[in-house]
């Protein structure tokens, strides 16, 4: 990992990964706050100071990376296909977690044995 850190460094190819590391480190927090908004939701506890701000983060976020996908894939020198892959994973991913933590609020998520405490 030092390795290829370096390598990314002394090379410049950085700045390459920058926009996606920086999207993908809000992405983190958005969807840490969906994690403990329907955690409060689950223990009947007020949610909305929580669950407000993880949506603005969220949609910011997805917003940014779909904006992130269509610079690589219409930069010129040719499209760059790792980043724009990388960075539609990252979009699955949140849209996943975004969809099971909408189960969660609305109350269509079924609880399991661990959360029935």
């Amino acid at each position: 990992m030092v390795g290829a850190g370096a390598l990314l460094a002394l090379t410049g190819q950085w700045r390459t990964l920058w926009p996606a590391f920086g999207a993908s480190n809000q992405l983190v927090a958005a969807l840490a706050l969906l994690v403990v908004g329907c955690w409060l939701v689950q223990k009947g506890r007020r949610s909305a100071p929580v669950l407000v701000p993880a949506l603005l983060m969220l949609v910011t976020t997805l917003a940014a990376l779909a904006w992130q996908i269509r610079g690589t894939l219409t930069r010129d020198g040719g499209p760059n296909w790792f980043l724009a892959g990388v960075n539609l994973v990252l979009v699955a991913l949140a849209l996943l977690v975004g969809l099971e933590a909408w189960g969660v609020v609305r109350g269509t998520r079924k609880r399991t044995p661990a959360t029935q405490k």
